[in-house]
C-alpha cells in the first residue's frame, strides 16, 4: 500500500468517526424532544386542575392577608391622621401667636 491509499483510508476513518460522535448527540435529542412533547401531552390534561387550585390559593391568601393587613392600614391612617391634626394645629398656633406680637 502507498501513502495515497493511506491517507485515503484516514480521511475515510475520520469521517466515520465524526458521523458517529454527531449521530449519538443527535439521536440522544431526537428522543429528549419525543419525550418532551409526551410528557406535554400528559401534562396538559392536569394543567386545569392546577390552575384550578392555584387560583383558589390565590384567592385564599388574598382574603388572609387583607384580614391580617387591615388593622395596619387603620393604624398608619389613624397615626398619619394625628399627625396632620398636630401639625395644623401648631402652625395654627404660632401663626396666631406671630400676629398678635
Amino acid at each position: 500500500m502507498t501513502l495515497a491509499n493511506w491517507r485515503d483510508l484516514s480521511i475515510i476513518w475520520l469521517a466515520l468517526l465524526a458521523f458517529i460522535f454527531g449521530l449519538i448527540p443527535t439521536v440522544i435529542c431526537f428522543f429528549l424532544v419525543k419525550g418532551m412533547l409526551a410528557l406535554n401531552r400528559i401534562l396538559r390534561e392536569f394543567f386545569p386542575k392546577v390552575y384550578g387550585y392555584f387560583r383558589k390559593a390565590d384567592q385564599i391568601t388574598g382574603q388572609v392577608s387583607q384580614k391580617i393587613i387591615a388593622p395596619v392600614i387603620v393604624a398608619y391612617e389613624k397615626n398619619a391622621q394625628v399627625r396632620g391634626s398636630g401639625y395644623a394645629l401648631a402652625t395654627m398656633l404660632k401663626g396666631r401667636r406671630e400676629v398678635t406680637k
